[in-house]
């Protein structure tokens, strides 16, 4: 297999790609060189590969309609989803019976299938969900810079602009002072 990795040179991105080789698939590992927001360069380098994985960050979306449009399944540790273009994504994948999968890290990943089982159970209601991390846990700049953004904004939730949970976090108040 032939894995294409957007996004690819911090922490996350090299250890997916050393997991990749030590199985023994061809890995292109690629950074700032490759223009996510240029759908037709994204879609001619899906087309090289057998499979596109992005850790970039940006919304999930992007990628995978390039990924669909060059009949290339795609994974995306992205947790935030431009809706616009995932939904034209998803069409063209299921015509073709392209895999897609959104959202595999485990922050927010998980906890964001956490707190959407969550809100189908209690609409309407204020929760507070705890989520615990590893301090082991390896994670480069772009990845500790976007939780402490995340947890800055107060994540939540979405359907459009409306806010459907909001999820706290303990550490919100302190970040935003700080």
């Amino acid at each position: 297999m032939r894995a294409l990795i957007l996004g690819g040179t911090g922490t996350l991105g090299s250890l997916t790609a050393a997991r990749l080789r030590d199985a023994g698939h061809g890995v292109a590992v690629t950074g700032r060189e490759v223009d996510i927001t240029d759908h037709d360069a994204l879609t001619d380098h899906a087309r090289r590969h057998d499979v596109v994985v992005s850790l970039a960050p940006f919304p999930a979306g992007r990628v995978q309609l390039a990924s669909a449009r060059a009949g290339v399944p795609s994974v995306d540790a992205a947790g935030r989803v431009r809706d616009d273009l995932l939904g034209q994504a998803e069409a063209m994948a299921a015509r073709q019976g392209v895999a897609h999968v959104v959202g595999v890290g485990l922050f927010p990943g998980l906890s964001g299938l956490l707190a959407h089982e969550v809100a189908g159970v209690a609409p309407g209601r204020r929760l507070t969900l705890a989520l615990h991390q590893s301090s082991n846990a390896r994670v480069g700049a772009a990845g500790v810079r976007e939780m402490l953004q995340m947890v800055e904004r107060g994540p939540g939730i979405r359907r459009g602009s409306e806010v459907l949970l909001r999820l706290d976090h303990p550490e919100a108040g302190a970040l935003a002072a700080a």
